[in-house]
């Protein structure tokens, strides 16, 4: 169950001194949404805009299934820490290839390229936080609802418009 206390809701902000918002967000809660391939995983967003009415930052889970990666991509205004939970892959961060083991943490500054690459015989799990919010919004118009313990979905593809939904988001074209 999530549960969350607000000081200023009108604002989603606090001033110097004024106490803020606070969020507890239980392991099964937050919107959740399988995601297409190549990453053929889910995502739990667990802090964003729509529970803490703060926009300057949001938190998910991120799952990348077996053989999955993430695409290449950056992130124009936008800063990102990875976090990762579980698993084995490979992280290539501006051409350079990184390990991604469980307590790996790489900070993606503004516009710098990255992929993550599902290398063992599980999930990739890693937590995704980036500053400021938007990422929770392309992972739910390139996803697909996803409750907790439901099977996974056979591999669908990214949606027709997916470079307008990037466009509309926090993504910039890694070229």
């Amino acid at each position: 169950m999530t549960s969350r206390k607000e000081a200023k809701p009108e604002t989603g902000t606090s001033a110097a001194g004024e106490k803020g918002v606070s969020l507890v967000v239980e392991p099964d809660d937050g919107r959740s949404f399988w995601q297409p391939e190549p990453a053929n995983g889910y995502v739990i967003i667990k802090v964003e805009p729509r529970n803490t009415g703060v926009g300057g930052v949001s938190m998910s889970v991120q799952a990348v299934g077996v053989g999955g990666y993430v695409r290449e991509h950056a992130h124009g205004e936008n800063d990102e820490i990875i976090y990762v939970l579980e698993g084995k892959g490979t992280a290539v961060v501006d051409g350079e290839r990184h390990p991604m083991v469980p307590g790996t943490t790489i900070f993606l500054g503004k516009c710098v390229k990255h992929t993550f690459i599902n290398e063992g015989d599980g999930e990739l799990r890693f937590i995704a936080t980036i500053l400021p919010a938007g990422l929770e919004d392309y992972f739910e118009a390139v996803g697909r609802p996803r409750r907790a313990g439901e099977a996974a979905p056979q591999p669908f593809p990214r949606p027709d418009n997916v470079l307008e939904i990037e466009r509309n988001t926090v993504f910039k074209d890694p070229k």
